[in-house]
């Protein structure tokens, strides 16, 4: 997330807990079944396109996804749900 809100290229593993963040070739890329990281790391460095697309799509990711504010309201709002 820390990568993903500066606006840096994130490559992680198809099945790890990244993969319910990163949108492969969107905000982030990923390998595993269908691309090494060897692969992967090469269409970051290659692929300025792609890479600007990623980076600008990352960065609105970390912004809409993960701001502070809403995610303590929405857990503001399950606990007092809970009471």
């Amino acid at each position: 997330i820390e990568a993903l809100s500066v606006g840096l290229v994130s490559i992680a593993r198809e099945n790890t807990g990244s993969a319910e963040v990163i949108r492969d070739s969107v905000n982030g890329l990923l390998c595993g079944k269908t691309r090494t990281l060897s692969d992967a790391i090469d269409i970051a460095l290659t692929n300025s396109e792609l890479t600007h697309k990623i980076r600008s799509e990352a960065r609105s990711t970390a912004l809409a996804e993960f701001d502070k504010e809403k995610n303590f309201s929405k857990i503001l709002n399950v606990l007092e749900g809970a009471q």
